[in-house]
């Protein structure tokens, strides 16, 4: 399972802005296209719930900022790491 990591809430805001609220994944191997893109709910983070999401770590053990974070929804990080991003 992917680490689910304690970002700042400035990070995650801005994390979430670049997504436009849809999950970031890009792991091949969760069957999904390019990207998940699955429409999120920003009243949801942390929840397993329908429409919940993670903020995550793209670069294990790398700095907690922007370029580190990605948005993923509860089945992909549930699913966890596949290929790359």
């Amino acid at each position: 399972m992917l680490k689910t990591t304690k970002f700042p809430s400035a990070i995650i805001q801005g994390a979430w802005r670049r997504t436009g609220g849809k999950c970031e994944c890009s792991f091949s191997v969760h069957g999904h296209g390019p990207k998940c893109n699955k429409v999120l709910q920003w009243h949801l983070q942390n929840s397993s719930a329908e429409g919940g999401w993670f903020a995550v770590e793209k670069s294990p053990g790398a700095p907690p900022n922007l370029n580190n974070c990605i948005i993923m929804c509860n089945e992909c990080k549930r699913m966890g790491r596949g290929v790359g991003f």
